[in-house]
């Protein structure tokens, strides 16, 4: 078998979506790059240049002509206002002369005048104002306000008015300036006024004040006078002391005195003689500080005894220094009762706690007492006197500082009226530096920038409709959108052109074979070495020229001597088995076996009967008498409607049984046959992987023409058992959909050859791998009559030809004519 294809060798190199090939044909491993964000805009914009620059430049005229006539000249006048820092003085310096402390604050204050709405309103109602026919309504006040300003240089503060007029701006200033001299005048001198009144004010006032104290002193003093008041003051104060001394001792004689008794009382009652210690040191404490202390020690000893006895023994250390402990204080304590018992004991213990007085003399408590009831009497009476004293030295103290502090404050009113007086006349802070002039060029001219904004904006704008557009729009327009839009790691295995249904072309139908071998050429170096491959092809949706690039295919992996077997395992679609109109019969002795008409062993027999004589295996059977002749028709007519195919490997039929030649050397086709959408759940995994073990077994390269994958059961089934999945990609298919699909395939852990992007336009092809002087050397290979196409040797006409190619697409026409000569495309069954 002579074949006159030349595959022209393709060097390994960078695919559009990949890295760079390595001999063995897998990508090499590759950073994984982003376009940038002008590449994106490109790519928005790819195929729409020729109406997004027309109408950016009609959208830059309009908005330059609308943005030059959306603004006028302004007219800017100035008038200058002096603010003198400080005033020179005739007499003495004041605050109208001295210097301002917080001299910005006043030149702030003096701006906010200018721009005051009374100051405003004088100046609106000036007669040039008036001349010009403005109006004062409320829109006319609010544009007069935004249009004037004020703002300080120093010592002068600027005032301008900004408007289209000139004579305007200049009104407007002057008319400013004037209404708010007037308006500062008027404050000056209310305020001049306003100053004077409240000092003569302030000076009435204290002079009634310093009357008024002077009145209360004397009636205070009226009776001592202020020396003489304050020495009775000091004598009664002294006076105090000595009785409050002597009332104290009275107290603690009397307290002493009760506390002997009382322990005398109890150590003699014969009552409750075990008793009597006990009420003694209570006695005792209630008097004696000592004896309280030395009771709270004891206590907290007894408790310390207790718990040291719970926890250990009465011999043991702790224990017997908490009961010596207990024992001190209790010796203390009987001393402390021994001494109490005798006068002179308590005496000395009364003067150990710094309670008993020098006379030690005792007294019977009636006469402490009526003692201290006098002294009592008296000390009250001195408490009372002295406090009154008191409180008239202190009234007497305030209102003779309140008096000083008002003759004070009074001089200094006096002093301030009298430089006021002399100072009033001299020269104000605020002068009028210079009056506004009529402006005479435009303070700003914004129709140029407006006009070069307004065409810039257009501009972009019409730019931007068509990137709305484009953004909007998520088909595949181009090959750029392959790059742009899918992940590196995707292959680009190589591009279809868009072909007419009737190819006639010659040059357009040897760069469409050109691409065919192309792509089996990638599909063979990336294969390493390994032999008898299985491949599913497939695409995202229905339309995207799926079963052409199989049938294209398999007529390239043929024509490199390659035994190719092309499946159509579309169910729905079945497009492989319509284009090749493979419709496999079933052997009429298989047929007549299944009824049950005849055996195996007659079969056989009849079989080599039919092959010795050269007779048709019916009239065979009918001759030995096994059948009728009317047995053998009914089984010719159940010939006719059973299509052998893919339902039947599925079933479990052998797959020699039920493929078929195509006429082309080398190529193979297992048909749909009898399956139906409806059967699509018969298919398993087990099922298909049994099929691609026979294909594997008998053929170089196996193609699977499924359905869409992301519409079809069967399609996910065929792709995970497969080595590799070829996804075709028309332009025009929704980029969601593309991403979808090969997500899916990742999913199914289906690995991916690679994408054929299918009905490129010629700019695609020009921006891809394919150059012009590239596809004018295949052109130059290639013959150009038709009629040569198909290799020397060729008996079949160049009508047969087209017509073959014409029911096989346009694709797989071209493959065929540049390839080799089809014959009979249907083989005997």
């Amino acid at each position: 078998m002579s074949h006159d294809l030349q595959i022209m060798p393709v060097e390994p190199q960078s695919t559009s979506l990949g890295g760079i090939m390595d001999p063995t044909g897998y990508p090499q491993p590759q950073e994984e790059r982003r376009p940038s964000l002008f590449q994106k805009l490109h790519l928005l914009l790819r195929g729409r240049y020729k109406y997004a620059i027309p109408l950016a430049l009609v959208l830059a005229a309009t908005g330059a002509y609308l943005g030059y006539g959306s603004k006028v000249p302004e007219y800017r006048s100035l008038g200058q206002i002096y603010i003198s820092y400080s005033v020179k003085a005739v007499l003495s310096e004041t605050d109208l002369t001295a210097p301002l402390p917080m001299f910005n604050s006043f030149v702030d204050t003096q701006m906010q005048l200018i721009l005051n709405r009374r100051t405003t309103d004088m100046a609106m109602q000036s007669p040039d104002w008036q001349a010009l026919g403005r109006g004062n309504s409320d829109p006319a006040i609010n544009d007069f306000v935004n249009k004037l300003g004020a703002f300080p240089s120093g010592q002068i503060l600027n005032v301008t008015y900004t408007d289209p007029d000139p004579k305007a701006a200049m009104v407007a200033v002057n008319a400013v300036i004037e209404a708010y001299m007037t308006v500062y005048k008027e404050n000056d001198a209310a305020s001049d006024g306003s100053r004077m009144q409240k000092l003569e004010m302030e000076q009435n006032r204290y002079t009634d004040d310093i009357k008024r104290l002077n009145l209360a002193i004397r009636a205070i003093d009226s009776e001592y006078g202020p020396e003489a008041l304050e020495k009775a003051f000091q004598a009664k104060l002294d006076e105090r002391i000595s009785l409050e001394t002597r009332y104290r001792d009275i107290e603690v004689r009397m307290a002493l005195q009760a506390v002997t008794q009382k322990a005398h009382a109890a150590a003699t009652n014969p009552a409750n003689p075990a008793a009597a210690p006990r009420r003694i040191t209570e006695e005792i404490a209630r008097t004696d500080p000592k004896m309280r202390q030395l009771l709270a020690q004891k206590e907290l000893a007894e408790l310390r005894l207790r718990e040291l006895r719970h926890k250990w023994a009465d011999r043991h250390p702790l224990v017997w220094d908490a009961r010596n402990a207990l024992d001190d204080i209790n010796e203390s304590i009987k001393t402390m009762v021994e001494n109490y018992k005798n006068a002179d004991s308590l005496a000395v213990g009364n003067a150990n706690a710094d309670t008993q007085p020098d006379n030690l003399a005792l007294t019977s408590l009636e006469d402490l007492a009526r003692q201290a009831l006098g002294v009592g009497r008296i000390l009250e009476q001195t408490k009372r006197e002295a406090a009154d004293l008191g409180r008239k030295v202190q009234q007497i103290k305030l209102l003779m500082e309140q008096r000083d502090d008002a003759q004070k404050n009074l001089t200094v009113v006096v002093n301030r009226i009298k430089q006021l007086n002399i100072e009033a006349n001299s020269t104000g802070r605020v002068t009028v530096l210079s009056n506004a002039g009529r402006p005479l060029v435009p303070f700003s001219d914004p129709r140029r920038q407006r006009a070069a904004a307004g065409g810039c904006f257009g501009f972009a704008l019409g730019f931007g409709v068509l990137l709305l557009v484009g953004f909007l729009d998520r088909r595949v327009k181009s090959l750029a959108d392959m790059e742009g839009s899918f992940r590196q790691s995707q292959r680009l295995l190589g591009v279809l052109p868009t072909l007419p249904d009737d190819l006639a072309d010659p040059e357009q139908a040897a760069f469409a074979a050109h691409c065919v071998h192309r792509i089996r050429t990638m599909l063979e170096v990336s294969a390493a070495g390994a032999q008898r491959r299985v491949l599913t092809i497939t695409s995202p949706m229905p339309g995207d020229g799926k079963t052409s690039l199989a049938l294209s295919l398999g007529l390239s992996f043929a024509a490199a001597d390659s035994k190719t077997l092309l499946i159509d395992c579309d169910v729905v679609g079945g497009g492989l088995t319509a284009r090749m109109k493979a419709i496999i019969r079933r052997r009429i002795g298989e047929i007549l076996k299944r009824q049950g008409l005849l055996t195996a062993e007659q079969l056989d027999q009849a079989l080599a009967a039919a092959q010795k004589s050269g007779q048709r295996l019916g009239e065979v059977v009918v001759e030995l008498g096994f059948l009728t002749q009317t047995d053998i028709d009914q089984a010719l007519l159940l010939q006719k409607e059973s299509a052998v195919g893919l339902l039947d490997v599925l079933d479990g039929a052998p797959l020699e049984d039920c493929i078929t030649g195509t006429g082309t050397p080398g190529l193979w086709i297992l048909p749909l046959g009898s399956a139906r959408a409806h059967l699509t759940g018969q298919i398993s995994p087990k099922a298909i992987r049994r099929i691609v073990a026979e294909a594997r077994e008998r053929f170089d390269v196996t193609l699977i023409d499924t359905g869409p994958l992301l519409g079809s059961l069967e399609t996910s089934l065929v792709a995970a058992e497969a080595d590799e999945v070829i996804l075709a990609v028309a332009r025009g298919e929704q980029r969601p959909l593309v991403e979808q699909a090969i997500d899916m395939l990742r999913n199914i852990d289906a690995r991916l050859a690679g994408i054929v992007y299918n009905r490129a336009r010629a700019e695609d092809i020009e921006s891809s791998d394919f150059s012009p002087s590239t596809r004018l050397s295949i052109l130059r290979s290639q013959p150009v009559d038709m009629d040569a196409s198909a290799g020397v040797g060729s008996t079949n006409s160049a009508s047969q030809r087209a017509v073959g190619s014409s029911r096989l697409g346009p694709v797989a026409g071209a493959v065929i004519n540049s390839t080799m000569q089809p014959t009979d495309h249907r083989s005997s069954s």
